[in-house]
């Protein structure tokens, strides 16, 4: 890290540009820490299976008691400007796993 809030990793790979307005996504992240002395963590998002960001090589910890506790989700409206308007978000069957889920199949989603 350069400065004390880390890096921006902005979500470039693939279909990762804005989303679009009343439609479901499956927004997927997988975090694989580091070994303490090595450079050896991953990050990868998908977006409805599609892989849009990833980073490997990564050091997240230093010791080995460091490990995930918890899930944080935060939402950004982007930029530095607040949002023009009241905005609303809909977050549905969250989900963490030790191993790959994928998203809901197309006749799953249409069931909604």
């Amino acid at each position: 890290m350069k400065d004390n809030s880390g890096g921006y990793w902005g979500w470039g790979d693939g279909p990762g540009g804005l989303l679009q307005n009343n439609r479901w996504y499956a927004i997927e992240q997988y975090v694989k820490l580091n070994t303490p002395g090595k450079h050896d963590g991953i990050f990868r998002a998908w977006i409805d299976g599609h892989l849009v960001a990833e980073k490997t090589g990564l050091s997240f910890r230093t010791i080995p008691d460091l490990r995930i506790e918890s899930v944080w989700m935060n939402v950004y409206h982007g930029g530095t400007a607040p949002s023009p308007r009241d905005m609303s978000l809909y977050i549905d069957n969250v989900v963490v796993a030790r191993s790959y889920i994928g998203p809901m199949s197309s006749d799953a989603e249409k069931a909604r």
